[in-house]
């Protein structure tokens, strides 16, 4: 959406509309926030004194897979409790009154685990430094690239590959990683570290955040970008040529 020279706002469909088909709008913005957890998402839209209930909201939380600590090999997800506005108008902050998870469970041995054994405050810390890095100047590409691969390391690691901040740190690693090519002399990864790096993002894209058009275009615009540069075929980046 854009302002034309008189000040009207402007819609521009991405894709085709059916006829009858429900037009929506994103409160929490474009781009990459709506990648985010529920979590995340309802507390932002808390400041506009509503619960969110949309069906990606009310459906299973599937951003923020957990690894679980069983060791399973399963993901664990957030079982969030029913909650309504009621009390928002009058309250102070009010982002502190959405509720986390009290528990979670995981989706392959089927146990129920407590919030007390998961890694939430390495989660939290994730949920502050990789946006804040994906959004620092051009000019910072450099420090910001090591740091982002720091970060996609320790997601991985102590989350798991299926949460957002391990998806959100891969592709803004993916984007520095492309300037640092356009401007340095000297990089430090690989070809096939780029390539892995964006058929994660593809595939990750696929099953947690599959209906979100606008965002999977910037991967796959992303890609076509490594691709020309590298002069490799968009099979090797994730998607079909």
């Amino acid at each position: 959406w854009a302002f034309d020279a008189t000040g009207h706002l402007q819609y521009r469909a991405i894709r085709p509309i059916a006829p009858l088909e429900v037009l929506t709008f994103s409160y929490v913005g474009n781009g990459m926030n709506l990648i985010t957890s529920t979590l995340i998402r309802r507390q932002r839209l808390a400041q506009l004194c509503f619960v969110c209930g949309c069906q990606r909201c009310a459906a299973e939380d599937l951003s923020r897979r957990v690894q679980c600590p069983e060791g399973c090999g399963g993901y664990c997800f957030p079982c969030y409790t029913s909650q309504d506005d009621r009390g928002f108008a009058n309250a102070g902050p009010r982002h502190s009154m959405i509720l986390d998870a009290a528990s979670w469970r995981c989706n392959t041995c089927k146990v129920d685990i407590s919030t007390s054994d998961l890694p939430l405050n390495a989660e939290e810390e994730l949920a502050e430094l990789v946006p804040r890095f994906m959004q620092s100047p051009a000019s910072k590409a450099p420090e910001d690239a090591a740091r982002l691969r720091d970060l996609r390391l320790k997601a991985a690691t102590v989350l798991g590959k299926g949460h957002w901040t391990y998806f959100l740190a891969t592709f803004a690693w993916l984007q520095k990683c492309l300037a640092l090519m356009r401007n340095e002399t000297v990089i430090p990864f690989s070809e096939r570290d780029l390539s892995s790096a964006c058929v994660e993002v593809a595939e990750w894209l696929e099953v947690a955040a599959f209906e979100n058009v606008e965002q999977r275009l910037c991967a796959l615009f992303l890609a076509v970008r490594l691709a020309q540069h590298l002069g490799q075929g968009l099979k090797s980046w994730g998607y079909d040529a």
